[in-house]
C-alpha cells in the first residue's frame, strides 16, 4: 500500500511539475501569437549590371569574333547603369549620367531582323562635346543635336519603319519615326543625327543659306563613323571644348586631322561617310537646281571633304549635272563647280566657225548674289582660243551671256 501511494505521489508531482512547464512555456510563446505577422527574410536588391558588362554580352549574342570591342564601351571599368529595363531577351535598354549628360545604351532587334542591334544615344549634344579635337573641323560644325544616335550593327540592314521597334525609349522613337523612316545600316558603327541648319557653324549656315535653304530645315544624316568615336565619351572631365569656333584653314585642318588619327586610329577618317537629304527646291539664281545632298566624309588624304552635291540643275536650257557647292576656307566664300560637256554647250553657244569643248562652271556667292562663269577652250575657224562666258540674271528676269573669246584671232576670224 505505502509503496503504492509513493507511486501515485510521485506521479502527481510529476504531472504538476509538467503542467508547470507547459504554462511557463505559454507564457513565453504568447507575444508571438499576438503578432499580425511573423517577419520574412528578406532579399537584397539585384546589382544594376555594369555597361562593359553588358556590352560584352551584346556582342557576344551578335556572334562576332571573340575578343570584339567598342572603345569606350567595352572599357567603361565600374561604370554601371543608374536605371535598367529588360524589356525582352533582344530589347533591354540601360542610362548613365557623364558629366551631367545622359546616356542611353541598350540594344534592340529591328524590325524584320534576326539578330540585335546596339545603341547609344544622348539628347542635345555636339559631337565636339565627345570627340577632343573635333572643334573648328566640319564634323564640330554641326553644332547641338537634338538627339544623336549611334548604332553599332554585326552585319549590313536595309530596315523600314525602324522607329516602330517596340520598347525603344521615346526619345530614340521620336526621332527615328520623324526623320528617318528607311535607314541603311553598315557593319559596324553608324550615325543618325538630325541637324538643324540654325544650329550649325556660321560657315555651314552661309552655304545652305546660299542655295535657300531654311534656318528651320532639319537635315536627316545618317553614315558610317569609326567605332572609336566614343572612346572618350564616358571619361570624366570638364569638357571645355564645345565652343564654337571658325573652321580651320587647309593647314589647320590637316594638323587636326593628324591628331585625331593618332588618338582614334588610322581608321577614323577612312569609316567617315555622312549623307543628309536636302530640301527638293533649292536655287543658286540664276541656276535652278532639283534636290541633292550634303555630304562629309574622310578622303584619300587623311582629311574632311564636305559639301552639296546635286544631281540635276538647269541654267535656262543648259542641262547641269553633278554641281557641287562648298564652302573654301582659305578665301571664306561659298563656292560651286561643274563640268559642262561639249554637247551641253552647244545649247547656249552658236556661232558659226565656233568649236566648244568641254566648259568649267564655277561660282561665288557673295552679298547674297551669285556671280557664275564658264570657263575652257574652243577653235574658232581653225584657231585655238579661250572662252569665258559670264552668265547673269537681268532685272525683267531674263539671263544674260556676256562671252568674250581670247587667242590669237583677227576680225576676219571672228566673221567667219
Amino acid at each position: 500500500m505505502r509503496d503504492l501511494l509513493e507511486k501515485n505521489s510521485a506521479l502527481f508531482w510529476s504531472g504538476l511539475a509538467f503542467a508547470s512547464l507547459v504554462a511557463v512555456s505559454w507564457s513565453v510563446s504568447f507575444p508571438l501569437m499576438a503578432q499580425d505577422t511573423i517577419p520574412r527574410p528578406t532579399t537584397q536588391p539585384q546589382p544594376l549590371p555594369k555597361v562593359k558588362d553588358f556590352v560584352r554580352e551584346t556582342l557576344k549574342e551578335m556572334r562576332l569574333p571573340s575578343g570584339s570591342s567598342i572603345p569606350g564601351l567595352s572599357d567603361a571599368g565600374e561604370l554601371a547603369f543608374t536605371s535598367f529595363a529588360d524589356i525582352s531577351p533582344k530589347n533591354s535598354f540601360g542610362q548613365v549620367t557623364i558629366n551631367e549628360t545622359t546616356f542611353t545604351i541598350g540594344k534592340f532587334q529591328p524590325p524584320a531582323s534576326s539578330k540585335s542591334v546596339l545603341i547609344v544615344s544622348a539628347e542635345k549634344i555636339s559631337l565636339g562635346s565627345l570627340v577632343p579635337g573635333l572643334v573648328a573641323t566640319p564634323l564640330g560644325a554641326f553644332g547641338s543635336i537634338s538627339n544623336l544616335i549611334f548604332l553599332f550593327s554585326p552585319q549590313e540592314m536595309k530596315i523600314e519603319n525602324i522607329g516602330s521597334t517596340k520598347g525603344l525609349p521615346q526619345p530614340i522613337k521620336n526621332t527615328l519615326q520623324k526623320h528617318f523612316s528607311k535607314i541603311s545600316l553598315q557593319k559596324g558603327m553608324n550615325i543618325v543625327a538630325p541637324v538643324k541648319v540654325n544650329k550649325t557653324s556660321n560657315e555651314l549656315k552661309n552655304l545652305f543659306q546660299s542655295l535657300k535653304i531654311d534656318l528651320n530645315y532639319t537635315i536627316p544624316f545618317s553614315g558610317t563613323i569609326s567605332k572609336t568615336i566614343l572612346k572618350h565619351a564616358f571619361k570624366k572631365s570638364s569638357r571645355n571644348n564645345t565652343l564654337e569656333r571658325p573652321l580651320a584653314s587647309d593647314t589647320q585642318m590637316k594638323m587636326r586631322a593628324r591628331a585625331l588619327l593618332a588618338d582614334y586610329g588610322r581608321d577614323f577618317l577612312q569609316k567617315l561617310s555622312l549623307r543628309g537629304n536636302l530640301p527638293n527646291q533649292l536655287s543658286a539664281s540664276p541656276i535652278q537646281l532639283n534636290g541633292g545632298e550634303f555630304f562629309l566624309q574622310g578622303n584619300k588624304d587623311n582629311n574632311f571633304d564636305f559639301g552639296i552635291n546635286l544631281q540635276e540643275a538647269k541654267l535656262a536650257s543648259l542641262d547641269i549635272k553633278n554641281i557641287l557647292f562648298s564652302y573654301d576656307t582659305e578665301k571664306k566664300a561659298v563656292r560651286g563647280s561643274a563640268k559642262i560637256t561639249a554637247d551641253a554647250t552647244n545649247k547656249i553657244i552658236s556661232w558659226k566657225g565656233l568649236s566648244v569643248g568641254d566648259l568649267q562652271l564655277t561660282g561665288k556667292h557673295s552679298n547674297g548674289i551669285w556671280d557664275f562663269q564658264f570657263k575652257g577652250a574652243g577653235n574658232l575657224n581653225g584657231k585655238t582660243l579661250a572662252i569665258n562666258i559670264i552668265a547673269k540674271r537681268k532685272t525683267d528676269g531674263n539671263l544674260s551671256y556676256k562671252t568674250t573669246l581670247e587667242g590669237q584671232i583677227t576680225a576676219k576670224d571672228v566673221a567667219g
